[in-house]
């Protein structure tokens, strides 16, 4: 019985060495060294399998739909090749618009992917406006979020 116990662990451990020798980082997926000392700020030291497929493809400008389990790291996914896009187009450009807008399901996935980009923005020292929305704000509230400057996020 031991014995048993032992040579699943020992498979176990292997296909975590070999996971972490085929795994790309985040470097090696494109993205700017800015949002890569931000990740480790943060104590994400390398892409999870849905950061390793997506991230590459949208600095590529392609679309991607993507499914995987809650806690996956889908919301870094996208948001780390939009910001690299928005910190590159920041500085070149007068906007009259939103560059991006997010869309998302709930109120309590809406305010995480807020957290999340304000706490990136801020480790990046990047000069993004970023607004929440929720269906719950009064219009007057609405415009009076986009009011002093148009937000490079929604």
């Amino acid at each position: 019985m031991a014995n048993a116990l032992e040579r699943q662990q020992g498979h176990a451990e292997r296909r975590e060495q070999e996971e972490d020798e085929e795994s790309k980082t985040f470097e090696e997926l494109g993205l700017e060294p800015s949002l890569i000392r931000a990740l480790i700020k943060k104590g994400i030291e390398k892409p999870t399998p849905i950061q390793e497929v997506a991230i590459p493809l949208i600095l590529e400008g392609k679309d991607v739909v993507a499914r995987a389990k809650t806690g996956s790291g889908k919301t870094f996914a996208y948001l780390l090749p939009l910001l690299q896009k928005l910190f590159c187009e920041s500085e070149s450009r007068n906007k009259l618009a939103p560059s991006a807008f997010v869309l998302v399901p709930t109120r309590e996935l809406c305010q995480q992917v807020y957290s999340e980009v304000l706490s990136l923005i801020e480790l990046c020292r990047g000069q993004l406006k970023v607004v929440q929305l929720t269906s719950s704000m009064s219009p007057s509230d609405l415009v009076a979020s986009c009011a002093d400057l148009v937000p490079n996020l929604l």
